[in-house]
């Protein structure tokens, strides 16, 4: 079997007539098969990593909540709390298959709540800058790139910063993300290869970053469709009023 070949530690082979040789699927798409862990009363520990968009340094000192998204998208009663450190990770108890988002509430450095979803769930065995990142920007940069592409940031509503990546860790350009109940005032864009908005843009470039701006706050479906591979992702995301939410866009099934 394939599980036994990379047990020998010959990782991106496969068993084809009981030899190993090597795979075929593309590293990058190779985890599409895989079923995300199911939840499961097994504690383990999820790493958040805080980074600034701007300034791409560690951002310490913010409080980081687990939130079970389903029973308590406010986040009211917290699984876990922690703060990140000076490295900008938070390190929070959940369970295994945990599909909840985390909750990073407005301060005097952050004029916007942020929440994080986790896709794939956390993996204690990944280290924490690969399991995805809280990327800490602001409501101007959203404005900023609506600007770009005629739209006014309306209040009340909710915005998604999302990074196309690959199953090996990298930037996935060729990515175009969609949200199918998306009000007629939402924008969906892309950042360019130099990390500013580029209007010209219909999938994701080099970075796998971009954006869905005026989401109508609640549960709401992001699907993404790779423009070789076909469609590689299909999750609900809980998006909050005047908040920013991140989250990877990552091949799955779904």
């Amino acid at each position: 079997m394939t599980a036994d070949c990379e047990a020998l530690g010959a990782s991106g082979l496969e068993c084809v007539d009981s030899v190993c040789v090597a795979s075929s699927v593309s590293p990058t798409f190779a985890c599409q098969s895989t079923p995300w862990p199911p939840l499961s009363e097994a504690g383990i520990q999820a790493s958040v990593v805080a980074r600034s968009l701007t300034v791409e340094q560690p951002v310490a000192g913010l409080q980081v909540s687990a939130c079970d998204t389903l029973i308590d998208p406010t986040c009211s009663s917290p699984r876990a709390q922690a703060v990140t450190n000076s490295d900008g990770v938070a390190t929070l108890d959940v369970v295994e298959g945990f599909r909840g988002h985390f909750f990073v509430p407005a301060n005097e450095g952050l004029n916007a709540p942020y929440l994080l979803h986790l896709f794939p769930p956390p993996d204690p065995n990944v280290v924490p800058s690969l399991q995805g990142a809280l990327i800490i920007t602001n409501l101007q940069t959203m404005r900023d790139i609506g600007a770009v592409g005629g739209v006014d940031v309306l209040p009340n509503r909710g915005h998604l910063f999302f990074t196309a990546m690959g199953c090996d860790f990298q930037p996935l350009p060729g990515v175009v993300v969609s949200v199918p109940d998306a009000a007629e005032e939402a924008l969906v864009a892309y950042l360019g290869a130099n990390g500013l908005p580029d209007q010209s843009l219909t999938s994701s470039s080099a970075t796998g970053i971009g954006v869905a701006i005026n989401l109508e706050p609640g549960f709401t479906t992001v699907r993404a469709r790779h423009l070789e591979a076909g469609e590689i992702f299909e999750q609900v995301i809980y998006v909050a009023p005047d908040s920013i939410t991140t989250a990877r866009i990552v091949p799955s099934v779904f």
